[in-house]
């Protein structure tokens, strides 16, 4: 039976609620009928009777249903899916469609992982045929191939993650993933989890390899062509001392344009990351963290950066353009950004060269992390500078204790002591 009562949206706007009962044990179900502007009693009320049966028999025929109705519904659906869905079908059209995972970069690399090493492996199976052991199997031949700790464990997130969908949205009846053990490391990886950077001297290194690299440039300038080298050797240093100096991951630097440096006050501001997938190529996002931050470089560093920028204005450098929403570091035509994957090209070409053992942008934002922390910078300043989301993650990475820095809290805990004593 349908029973209605009038009532008003917090526009202002009237509407009649129209109910209607399904007997003892289940919800109400209803609807909204709007009163149309200038209507007339009698208009509205035949209107009224005709909505309330045209409900009423809509929801008796079963063709309305509660919210938590419908959503038993779809997951009685996904359920009767799965015993149809292989393990790859699974993937393809549920669980990379409905991934929460925004990043760009994240999503290229989880969907790369099921392409390369999930599907060909167990991506004919059935969802719910797949078990535990297969799972294990997957995970052991994949180590035992010579894949990093961190590519494996990579790998198993992905899975669990997935696998640990299908049971939650009862796609699956066991939940298989409790009983996949979790990959340890080898004992030719060993257990040392401290990121590798370099040291304050391998960074002094780095430096003076740099201005070689722009003296080598202006030695052999005979031509246009040489004037170019010239300034891209001035851009890739300015870019790697930009790294050294203050963490920022690749992309960021590489996003940069002249409105976000400050020369006045020392500021840079990081407001996009530059990242490339073969999916998408080349595009601009927020940061890793979502969010906006200034980090503060050395007057060297900046002064390095006002130089670039001088010479991108100079009449003796063709096509270079320095507007203020020109990218900092760019391609040959002075308008394109470097490409995100050229820094890591550019690194292993100058290790080569120079002898500097594991060189990519990475490990230089590591450094800035453990060379500041060891010289006794504050955690949140540091996480702050990185743009960590959270202060535990810089934690986690970078407070490997040592002996000097044993020493260090030692002598500074009984420092402590001494003067509470005096006091």
């Amino acid at each position: 039976m349908a029973f209605t009562r009038l009532k008003t949206n917090k526009q202002g706007q009237r509407f009649y609620e129209i109910l209607v009962s399904r007997g003892r044990g289940k919800s109400y179900l209803s609807k909204r009928w709007y009163v149309p502007d200038g209507w007339s009693k009698k208009s509205i009320e035949k209107e009224l009777t005709k909505q309330a049966a045209d409900f009423e028999r809509e929801v008796k025929e079963g063709n309305v249903v509660s919210r938590k109705e419908a959503a038993e519904i779809k997951a009685k659906q996904e359920a009767e899916a799965a015993a149809i869905y292989t393990v790859k079908d699974y993937g393809e059209k549920v669980f990379m469609p409905l991934l929460s995972i925004k990043a760009e970069n994240t999503r290229s690399s989880f969907q790369s992982n099921l392409d390369l090493h999930v599907y060909p492996v167990i991506g004919s199976k059935k969802m719910p045929d797949v078990t535990a052991n297969d799972i294990d199997a997957l995970l052991t031949n994949f180590q035992a191939s010579g894949k990093s700790y961190a590519s494996c464990i990579k790998l198993y997130t992905i899975l669990n993650m997935m696998f640990r969908r299908a049971y939650r949205k009862q796609v699956i009846t066991t939940s298989i993933m409790e009983f996949v053990d979790r990959p340890q490391r080898t004992k030719a990886e060993g257990k040392d989890d401290e990121v590798q950077s370099f040291s304050e001297d391998e960074l002094l290194y780095i430096i003076e390899c740099l201005d070689k690299e722009v003296e080598a440039a202006k030695a052999s300038v005979r031509s246009e062509k040489g004037v170019y080298r010239v300034v891209q050797a001035k851009k890739w240093r300015a870019y790697t001392r930009l790294l050294i100096d203050t963490g920022c991951r690749r992309g960021e630097a590489l996003a940069l344009r002249w409105y976000n440096i400050d020369f006045d006050n020392g500021v840079v501001t990081i407001e996009e990351s530059l990242n490339y997938t073969p999916k998408r190529g080349v595009y601009s996002e927020k940061p890793k963290s979502g969010k906006t931050r200034k980090v503060y470089p050395s007057a060297e560093v900046m002064a390095l950066l006002q130089e670039i920028k001088d010479e991108s204005t100079s009449k003796a450098v063709v096509d270079i353009s320095a507007a203020r929403d020109g990218y900092v570091f760019t391609q040959e035509d002075g308008k394109t950004p470097l490409h995100p994957q050229s820094p890591t090209r550019y690194y292993k070409k100058l290790g080569d060269k120079y002898g500097i053992e594991d060189f990519h942008p990475h490990k230089l934002r590591h450094s800035f992390a453990s060379v500041s922390i060891k010289a006794g910078a504050d955690i949140a300043s540091v996480s702050e500078t990185l743009g960590h989301g959270d202060k535990a993650t810089t934690l986690s990475m970078y407070t490997h204790s040592d002996a000097e820095a044993q020493r260090r809290t030692n002598d500074t805990f009984n420092e402590a002591l001494r003067k509470a004593k005096k006091a």
